[in-house]
């Protein structure tokens, strides 16, 4: 029993099956570097002229600001005269230090 619809384009063998996995995962014609996996981890890095740890690194980070001013905001909302402006100006200032990178 057949368990696809007869419209979607699935690999009926097994070289087909190959040859879609290296379309995924983007080997080029030439098998220098997988083309797929460098654009899915070291373009975006490389935009905003950094390595790829180096955006690890400050994207962690950002995360973790972002966690920090999420429970200020959330204290905030059941205490209101606790952390009146933190999680604003956390935002604030993470926007500034963000919204020109990689022009």
């Amino acid at each position: 029993m057949d368990y696809f619809p007869y419209h979607m384009n699935y690999p009926r063998k097994m070289g087909e099956c190959h040859a879609m996995l290296g379309l995924i995962c983007g080997s080029d014609p030439n098998r220098r570097k997988p083309v797929m996996l460098s654009k899915l981890f070291l373009d975006h890095p490389r935009s905003v002229e950094e390595s790829y740890l180096e955006h690890a690194a400050f994207a962690g980070r950002f995360a973790l600001r972002l966690f920090a001013a999420g429970g200020a905001a959330l204290i905030h909302a059941i205490i209101p005269c606790a952390f009146e402006k933190t999680a604003s100006r956390m935002i604030a200032d993470m926007y500034a230090r963000t919204h020109n990178r990689g022009r």
